[in-house]
């Protein structure tokens, strides 16, 4: 079965939006990308709004691992060049590479 891509930010996969936000370059690997995206899921204000969401949203009967990420997503997605450039900043001040 193929699937059709949809080109809606809430579908994009964190390294796609990291690119489209000026986060993550072409010359970060794979590994890097990972590492950044977990970073800015633990950023308190990034998890904040992420509850906020999660909270608006209908409650499904089964729980999803993926909703987490995705209200993750839609959180980056949303946020304006100012909050990216405090995002930025906060995250300059943690570590700059994975852990070995």
């Amino acid at each position: 079965m193929h699937t059709r891509r949809v080109s809606d930010a809430s579908f994009l996969t964190y390294t796609e939006l990291l690119l489209k936000r000026g986060l993550l370059t072409e010359q970060h690997g794979v590994t890097n990308g990972w590492y950044l995206w977990q970073r800015i899921k633990e950023d308190p204000e990034v998890r904040k709004r992420s509850v906020e969401m999660a909270a608006k949203q209908r409650p499904h009967e089964s729980p999803s691992v993926h909703a987490a990420h995705s209200y993750g997503l839609r959180v980056l997605a949303a946020m304006t060049p100012k909050e990216i450039a405090d995002l930025k900043n906060r995250l300059d001040k943690g570590e700059k590479e994975p852990r070995a």
